[in-house]
């Protein structure tokens, strides 16, 4: 459900003449692929293949890997949808690039051991996304100038990106699971160039996403 609305946010975007926030998003499979190549590189007993789990990372960089997909280096912010698979639960990070940052919506702040696996999970985000842009001269395509951009310069291009929470957003219920319905509504806001209302009534989400994509397959067929 995630993937379908993400794609229909990319398909919204591409056919917008007016939106000024410049951004791609990747499907739930990229959160399977950092996952992978963090145990393939870190744990000795991992019989994961790492070099066909960086072929498949490399192609969500260049563009290649979905539908209404584009090259990294054409655009600002990357929306990743990560499932913190220790606490069973979905969050949403926003890789800016030049911003060098990595902005993290958490439906679900709180509690010692729910900031902590969420920090520990997007750890492998900052490591693995530095390593991968710098790996495949993203930056030159990208016209960034290490040596001068403020918030580049005083950082070695494999350094990792900064983590920062973003507060004062739409927290679920304790007890609920409708940490994909706040994933999907985070992207959507963010992906029209707004904050993050907050407001936000599940039950009328729910109902205006099945509406939304309803009305666009009519539309479609």
């Amino acid at each position: 459900h995630i993937d379908v609305i993400l794609y229909y946010i990319r398909k919204r975007a591409k056919y917008s003449n007016t939106n000024a926030f410049n951004f791609i998003t990747v499907d739930c499979h990229f959160s399977n692929l950092i996952t992978n190549v963090w145990d393939a590189y870190y744990n000795f007993e991992s019989n994961i293949n790492k070099n066909s789990t960086k072929e498949s990372i490399i192609e969500y960089i260049n563009g290649y890997r979905m539908h209404v997909a584009r090259p990294w280096h054409t655009i600002d912010n990357i929306l990743i949808p990560v499932n913190v698979k220790e606490i069973f639960h979905w969050i949403l990070i926003v890789v800016s690039i030049n911003d060098r940052s990595i902005q993290i919506y958490d439906s679900l702040r709180g509690g010692a051991l729910q900031d902590s696996s969420v920090e520990n999970e997007i750890k492998k985000y900052a490591q693995l996304n530095s390593m991968y842009l710098s790996k495949f001269d993203f930056y030159g395509k990208k016209g960034i100038d290490i040596s001068s951009h403020l918030k580049y310069k005083s950082h070695s291009e494999s350094d990792s990106f900064e983590m920062i929470y973003v507060n004062d957003i739409p927290q679920q219920d304790a007890g609920s699971v409708d940490c994909g319905l706040y994933v999907a509504a985070y992207a959507d806001h963010i992906s029209n160039g707004n904050g993050v209302s907050n407001s936000f009534d599940s039950k009328f989400t729910r109902i205006q996403y099945a509406s939304l994509l309803w009305n666009y397959g009519v539309q479609k067929i």
